[in-house]
This record gives C-alpha cells, structure tokens and sequence, in this order.
C-alpha cells in the first residue's frame, strides 16, 4: 500500500441497517461517509433477522452478514468463532478494524488484529462496555448475579485482550473515565462523538412544520412534544406518559407524540406504554407510531422534544431534535451532560424526576419564546460540534495516523 492509496477500513457492529437505532445509524454513516475522506469501506455484522441478505450493498458499502441468524440475545456471541474466521480470510482486503460496540465482538477483532499485525479501533456504544456493567442486565436475566466471580474474571479476562487495542473512541466524558479507570493510556484515547446529519433534519420556518403535521395527520394547531427512541423502561418513556396526563387537562390543545418501537429488546415497554395511555385516560392527545423510518419528519412537525432518558451513552435522538430546531428537555446522565448547556441550549432534570419533568414541560408548552431561543441554540450547537463532516474528518485522520505507524 502506498501513500495514495485509500485506507481500506473494516467496520464491526452487531447489528446493521435495515435495524434502526442509535449505534446503527452512526456505523451507517460512517461507511457511506468515509469515501470521501480517503478511506473504503467494507461492514461485517451479524445477520440478526431472518429476512436480511448475506451479502448485499447499502449505500455502495458492501455488508457481509454472519450466522446465527434471527433475534436472540446470546446469538451474537456464537457469532465469534466465525467471525474470527472471517477476519482472518478477508485480512487482505483492509488495513484497520472499527469495532462500532466491542462488548462482544471484541474478542474476534482484537485476536485477528494481533495476528495479522493489523490496527484496531474499539469505539464503545454504549456506558459499562468496558467496565463490564453492560451485561448486569442480561446477567440477571440468566439467572446470574452481576456481582459473581465468574463473571468478574470474564470481564477481567476479556480486558487483558481488548487493552491491546491502538485507539479508544469515547462517545463522552462519562466513557473517557471508564477507559481510563480500566487502565486505558491517555495517549491511545480520543474523544469523538457521534454526528447528525444536518441536511436531513434541516427545518426551514414554519411553513415547513405545519406541511410535516399535514402529511403525518398531526393537529395543525396547538404544541407538539414528541419522543424519539426505543420504547425501553430505561428511557424513561414511561415517566413521559405519567407527566403527560398532568399536563394534557392544562393543554387541551397540545399533543404528544411517541416515535420507536420495543419490539425483539430486552426490557421492552410498548405495551406497558400502550396500556397506560389508556388507563390515565389520555389517547386523544397521544399519538403512537410504533416503529418507523421517517423520524425526520416527527422531528420537523414538532416544537418540542422530550428525552427522560435515565441511561444514555451519547443521545444521538436528542442531537436529531436540536438539529430540527427543537426546544429539548432531557435528563442530566451520560453523554447528554455534555452536549445540553442548562437554559442556554436545552433544559435539564434529573432522572426519574417526574415533577421536574412536568414542571419543564409546561415552561415549554407556555413560553413560545423560550422555545425559541432554546431552539436556535440547539441547531447552532450541532453546527458548530458534531456535523458528520466535522465527525467523518477525525474518523480519516485517526485511521491515517494508525495505519502509518504500523507501516
């Protein structure tokens, strides 16, 4: 390879386009983006539905999709040893690993990189990836205690593999510190969050949110708030509907708007969502959509975005709604700490704060001026701080300094 020859990137992610999420879509972005920074791009993932292709092009990326195939939680690390083989037969068609989420994948990616003599990036989507914490959930689910032995020294073990590892991608301070606490260096760490396309979520005035509520069947008049995201207890999506059935009698005219499904994920709340919309007697001023594609077009017809998220790595669904010129209130945890800027870009509370929530929401249904200051800002903030080109450009400059070295 020389030096005018692109980087030939391999991009890891368990689960990949056509499934919709926060982590998907920054991989989705990344591959089609990083063309035209130098680079080619090829994804590897699992085949997490029966209906997806082996192998197919999205977006001129090829994505090759391994077994075993269909939804289940333990499939992905069954998925190990073929990917590991894999990667060892494909290693002449790239030059760097990205592992988009390495909780799992991980292990294949770091044992074929240290074979080949090939860089490996490990970007963590999610908080407790390194630490371990990420699978407190799915380990009680089995049956087994986060706190046992056995599954310490896993982690333990599994750690000594993936600190071998030439870069860390933290998504926000909260990560960084876990990197660091698990005895990442400084001097293989760096920061880049995830991105927006602006482009897509991009409102014009109000001739364009009232042609979005138009289309969509939405009230023409009246406030929007609208949620975006998987329907799981932790997003707090529940709480969401308890401080809607305060507020709904005091605004007869405003309306919610639940964007996502929960459908195949653990710790699914849909029909508990579904249920309670009915029991507190608020359906005509609820809308649900279940899962969709368009979530750019709930974003443009609304005014308001609500995210009471009570864990959340980075909150692309929020960068979304700022970038559509939301007015947002979201809850003070992970990566979102980083991005809101209290009364200046957005509003803040505390997780699990139901009354906080309520109180913030109905600032927002009132002051129409502050909807807009805070809406302004918000679009200023991705412009300035995680436009894709901005986000893509230190994607390149990282994979170019990692290949030159190994070279």
């Amino acid at each position: 390879m020389n030096d005018n020859e692109p980087i030939r990137v391999c991009i890891l992610t368990e689960t990949y386009y056509p499934v919709i999420g926060g982590g998907e879509t920054q991989a989705r972005t990344l591959a089609a983006g990083l063309e035209d920074y130098g680079c080619t791009v090829q994804v590897i993932t699992r085949r997490s539905e029966l209906e997806f292709p082996r192998l197919e092009s999205v977006d001129n990326v090829p994505v090759r999709r391994l077994g075993p195939a269909g939804p289940g939680h333990l499939k992905k690390w069954a998925m190990l040893p073929g990917l590991l083989i894999e990667l060892l037969r494909k290693s002449p068609t790239y030059d760097v690993l990205l592992v988009c989420g390495f909780r799992v994948m991980g292990i294949s990616a770091l044992t074929a990189a240290k074979l080949l003599r090939k860089p490996v990036v490990l970007k963590a989507d999610n908080e407790g990836e390194m630490s371990g914490r990420y699978f407190d959930a799915g380990a009680r689910k089995l049956g087994i205690s986060d706190a046992t032995k056995l599954l310490k020294l896993f982690v333990r073990l599994r750690n000594s593999l993936l600190l071998r590892a030439d870069a860390f991608i933290s998504l926000s301070s909260d990560i960084r510190a876990e990197f660091e606490t698990a005895g990442v260096s400084a001097t293989r760490l760096v920061t880049i969050p995830n991105s927006v396309d602006e482009n897509r979520f991009r409102v014009d005035g109000d001739q364009t949110r009232q042609q979005a509520r138009q289309a969509l069947n939405l009230p023409l008049d009246g406030v929007v708030v609208v949620f975006t995201g998987r329907l799981l207890k932790s997003k707090g999506v529940l709480d969401l509907v308890e401080s809607w059935a305060v507020l709904a009698p005091e605004f007869p005219a405003a309306t919610l708007v639940i964007v996502g499904s929960g459908q195949n994920l653990m710790h699914n709340c849909e029909a508990e969502v579904h249920q309670r919309i009915q029991s507190l007697g608020i359906e005509n001023q609820v809308v649900t959509t279940g899962f969709v594609r368009n979530v750019e077009d709930y974003l443009k017809a609304a005014d308001v975005f609500a995210f009471p998220t009570t864990h959340e790595a980075f909150g692309i669904s929020l960068i979304e709604a700022m970038s559509a010129g939301l007015a947002v209130v979201a809850a003070r945890v992970g990566g979102i700490k980083d991005i809101i800027q209290p009364e200046a870009n957005g509003l803040l509370i505390e997780p699990h704060d139901g009354q906080a929530l309520t109180r913030e929401l109905r600032r927002l249904l009132v002051d129409s001026n502050l909807r807009s200051r805070l809406g302004r800002q918000a679009v200023a903030t991705v412009t300035e701080r995680y436009s894709t080109e901005t986000i893509l450009r230190k994607y390149a400059e990282l994979f170019g300094q990692l290949v030159a070295r190994k070279k």
